[in-house]
């Protein structure tokens, strides 16, 4: 349903709400509630070389609350090469083989702001990046293959890591981008900018949230790769919109 000003309302009763607080945004995103809304891929990551298992994930991201995973493969307990990218407290967080190395960002990370997050890796050295400039690095990041499957965007197959907030665009890679490379991405035009114009190489899915290319509705987010690496949505996830999702204040 929609709100009085056009701005997409989720829940479906306002009888208790007196006003109602939103602000726009040019460009669009998909949402998720932190309850059960996630993003299958078609096609899980895996790195670029049988040695170095290289491989990236960009994503702008915006936490209504500092909890949840952008990107994992995930499937259990005990998968060798298991890993996920997420929030704990206020830190980016990479857990790779169900804790064998736990990786965090340096810097703490707000919620209701919006962020452009990296995360690479090459063989053992693993690299947070956080609006276009290196946060932080390891050099024991262990050396596995990455598990290859159970891909999921906004959650994380074992554990319900569900992420409650916002994504604009995200795209994974089969090789590590330079630095230069995530500070071109973050310097291209904010959340519009076609990424693969320039950043094409080794790119394994790109999901523009209809900010670049368009068609994504509430149940399929379509590639724009190249890969047909589609998602398909489950829990109660809405087509990408612009601005926010419409929250009732009560000011009694």
């Amino acid at each position: 349903t929609f709100g009085t000003n056009g701005f997409y309302q989720k829940y479906g009763s306002t009888e208790d709400a007196d006003v109602f607080a939103d602000s726009s945004e040019s460009f669009k995103n998909l949402f998720f509630d932190g309850t059960d809304d996630e993003v299958a891929p078609t096609t899980a990551l895996q790195g670029g070389d049988s040695t170095n298992y290289a491989f990236s994930v960009a994503a702008w991201v915006k936490w209504d609350s500092l909890s949840g995973a952008i990107y994992s493969q995930y499937p259990d307990a005990s998968s060798t090469g298991r890993w996920s990218m997420s929030m704990s407290g206020t830190k980016l967080y990479a857990n790779i083989d169900g804790g064998a190395m736990d990786f965090y960002s340096t810097s703490d990370l707000s919620a209701g702001t919006w962020y452009f997050v990296v995360l690479t890796r090459t063989a053992a050295t693993w690299k947070w990046y956080i609006n276009g400039s290196l946060d932080n690095t390891t050099t024991s990041g262990g050396t596995n293959q990455i598990y290859n499957g159970s891909p999921m965007v906004g959650s994380q197959d074992y554990g319900a890591s569900w992420l409650d907030g916002n994504i604009a665009q995200i795209a994974t890679w089969n090789s590590a981008l330079s630095a230069g490379d995530v500070t071109g991405l973050y310097n291209s035009g904010d959340k519009v900018t076609n990424w693969k114009t320039s950043y094409s190489s080794g790119m394994q899915l790109y999901w523009t949230m209809n900010n670049v290319s368009s068609g994504d509705t509430a149940s399929t987010i379509y590639d724009f790769s190249g890969n047909s690496n589609n998602g398909t949505t489950a829990g109660s996830m809405v087509a990408p919109f612009s601005g926010h999702l419409i929250t009732a204040v009560n000011d009694t």
